[in-house]
């Protein structure tokens, strides 16, 4: 949205209250308006045709709130996408499919982006380490507990099924041989 300074104390105050009239007057079955200090989200839920209609609706209320949708960033988040390929409203929707779907960063259900989660903070343990060696022990730790996204790891492991799966114990050894090797203690199993 464009107008409010960032910064600015009544930003929020006048952001929301030019949306809410917007958001209650949506017909989604689920519709939720969302401000960070990032961005701000919208998301809806329900029948294709309803979403669809409502996403015009606040395409055209950007005379009166203000709110400019940015297309090339909003998602679409379904099975079967030939159910939209006649609609140029998400034309230009980035396309993701619901196994493939993120929540904070994280995937919601169990498959390949957990894989690829876990890979990805496997690969950024390596990574780190390396310069985290360089340190002394008590900063490297310090670091090591603290970043790495490792509360979305935590999250991503709390909230979803990843039991048996081969890469934990790959993730497992990599921090193993992390800690040893920034703590200087060998570091087993025991």
């Amino acid at each position: 949205m464009e107008g409010v300074q960032q910064g600015d104390r009544l930003g929020s105050l006048e952001f929301c209250e030019a949306v809410q009239p917007l958001l209650t007057s949506l017909h989604s079955e689920v519709k939720i308006g969302f401000m960070d200090d990032f961005m701000d989200d919208f998301t809806l839920s329900g029948d294709l045709r309803t979403v669809e209609n409502d996403v015009l609706a606040i395409m055209d209320s950007a005379a009166e709130t203000g709110l400019q949708l940015n297309q090339a960033k909003c998602e679409i988040i379904m099975d079967d996408f030939t159910l939209i390929s006649a609609s140029s409203t998400f034309s230009q929707f980035i396309r993701t499919k619901k196994d493939e779907m993120l929540l904070l960063g994280v995937p919601v259900i169990k498959g390949k982006a957990h894989d690829t989660a876990i890979r990805h903070k496997t690969e950024e343990l390596h990574r780190a380490v390396q310069g985290l060696s360089l340190l002394r022990a008590h900063d490297a730790l310090s670091l090591l507990k603290n970043s790495l996204a490792t509360p979305k790891l935590l999250y991503l492991l709390r909230t979803a099924d990843c039991s048996g799966n081969q890469l934990l114990d790959e993730f497992d050894n990599k921090l193993q041989a992390s800690l040893s090797k920034v703590l200087n203690v060998d570091l087993n199993n025991d």
